[in-house]
This record gives structure tokens, sequence and C-alpha cells, in this order.
């Protein structure tokens, strides 16, 4: 993808969660994303519909990074070695650590969350051949959910080292 259009869509990404810290999705305005974002409206435009329809592609977005991720996960090697796992999600974080911070704090957070740690589990299970109902399931639901609540609150720019050792000692415990 053109370097210019992953650019402005991140500023528009950046815009959009800073103004969903204090308000909801329906008080957020065009104008103040564009405004935000260094864009003129029909920047915007070209790329969305509406705020709505901003969101859901960026939602979808980050479903189909988390599901091409979780497709490579493999449970078996998780447990063995989790350092590999730990170091891949990791460069991640700190790759889109600015995106994480405001992300946190908008009131997307939680619903946004709640559909991505699905698809991760759904995602992982999948393609390790774990049933629902089983314990491997419910192992690998706590190893999404523990892993999204350390990123979720830690300081990922300044705790590295300290995420890598929870993350690792969180996936061979489990």
């Amino acid at each position: 993808m053109d370097k210019r259009i992953v650019r402005t869509r991140r500023a528009i990404l950046v815009s959009v969660l800073e103004q969903t810290k204090d308000k909801d999705l329906d008080e957020v305005r065009v104008v103040k994303v564009c405004n935000d974002a260094g864009i003129n409206k029909s920047t915007f435009y070209l790329h969305y519909k509406s705020i709505e329809d901003c969101v859901k592609a960026i939602v979808e977005n980050l479903e189909a990074s988390v599901a091409e991720y979780a497709a490579t996960v493999n449970i078996q090697q998780a447990h063995v070695n989790p350092s590999i796992v730990v170091n891949d999600i990791i460069n991640v974080i700190i790759a889109n650590a600015d995106i994480i911070e405001k992300y946190k704090g908008s009131r997307l957070a939680i619903p946004v969350t709640e559909k991505l740690q699905k698809s991760a589990i759904t995602t992982i299970c999948t393609n390790n051949n774990i049933q629902p109902g089983t314990v491997d399931y419910a192992r690998v639901s706590l190893i999404v959910y523990a892993v999204t609540g350390l990123v979720l609150n830690a300081d990922l720019k300044n705790n590295k080292d300290i995420l890598f050792t929870a993350l690792s000692d969180m996936i061979r415990k489990n």
C-alpha cells in the first residue's frame, strides 16, 4: 500500500482515538478529525463514507492483523519456547505503541478489545485443532486475556523487559 495512504489512515485513526477519549462515537465530527489529522474533508471521504465506516474499517484491519498473527501461533512450541511468540508480540506492540497508548484511553477500547480477543482465541484454537470446552481452549483463552491485560495496563515504552518476562512466564505456566 502507498506510504501516503498508510500515513493518512494512521493520522485519521489517531485523531478518532484521541477524540473518543472523552466523547462517544456519535459525537466525533469529521471536521475535527480532518483538522487534527492535517487533511481536508475530501481526503477523509476518499477513504471512508463516515466516522462509523472509518471505525468499522479500523476494527476490520485490526481483526485481520490479529487473525494473521494468531494463525502463526503454535501452542506446543509456545509452551516449550515462549520467547519466540513473546518477541513477536512485543515487536508489534513497540512498533504500534503510540497508537496503543491512544487506544487504551479511548471509549472504543473495551468493545474493540473484546472482539479482538474472541478473534485471536478462535483463530489460535482452530489452527491448533483445539475444541471449545476443552482445557486447552480454556488455556488459550486465559493467555489471550492475560496478554491483552498486560498490554493495556503496561507502560509500553519503558517496560519492555518486564513485559517480556511477564508474558514468557504466563505462557510457560499455562
